[in-house]
């Protein structure tokens, strides 16, 4: 651990972009005709009613796609945009779990991320690390980051302090919100920048 980074006794994960390939990013820019990119795909999904609800496990994959095609404004059925949410997700991110059970056991592991339960089904499918001791996912908690209840819950149920967890995640705004909090948070994107993180703080 270099002498300039604390210590800290968890870390907490972002599972979409981090641990598994979740992106939506791709699929709204064509629909929309524009190039988003994570922050701000992030921004537009997260300024639809019908996400914040259907993400914290308060609306149904149908009621769901029926109003989000009118909330977007897209030329799409209801059917048709279900389907493409269908391919926003891609399986494990090679290489990343591995990383992730190389922490060592003193080390509290977790994962906090934004995800409807149709997602988190396929996303339990691939395995998640062994290393994951709790996952606090929003379709289950009912909180959406960059929410601070986001973050307050994770540090509750870790039983640790903001400062004494390290946050990972692919979106500036979720890293901004967690270091408000006192959290020591880094973006990653690839396996490479979650173990270079890892190494900063003496957790590989």
């Amino acid at each position: 651990m270099t002498e300039s980074m604390p210590q800290v006794s968890g870390v907490i994960f972002d599972a979409g972009g981090v641990l598994v390939a979740l992106d939506g990013a791709p699929s709204l820019s064509r629909l929309l005709s524009l190039e988003l990119s994570v922050d701000a795909f992030q921004k537009r999904w997260l300024g639809c009613p019908s996400v914040l609800l259907h993400e914290t496990g308060r609306m149904s994959m149908h009621q769901f796609g029926e109003n989000i095609v009118t909330e977007l404004g897209l030329n799409v059925s209801a059917s048709e945009f279900l389907a493409e949410f269908a391919t926003w997700f891609s399986g494990a991110i090679p290489g990343a779990s591995e990383i992730v059970d190389r922490i060592p056991s003193q080390y509290r592991v977790s994962i906090l991320s934004n995800m409807s339960a149709f997602h988190w089904r396929m996303a339990l499918a691939t395995g998640l690390p062994s290393r994951i001791e709790l996952a606090l996912v929003s379709c289950e908690t009912g909180v959406l980051k960059p929410g601070r209840e986001a973050f307050l819950l994770a540090a509750e149920s870790m039983r640790l302090e903001p400062g004494e967890l390290l946050f990972l995640d692919d979106s500036h705004a979720n890293v901004s919100a967690a270091r408000s909090l006192g959290f020591e948070a880094h973006v990653v994107e690839t396996p490479e920048q979650i173990e270079s993180a890892l190494h900063q703080y003496g957790a590989l």
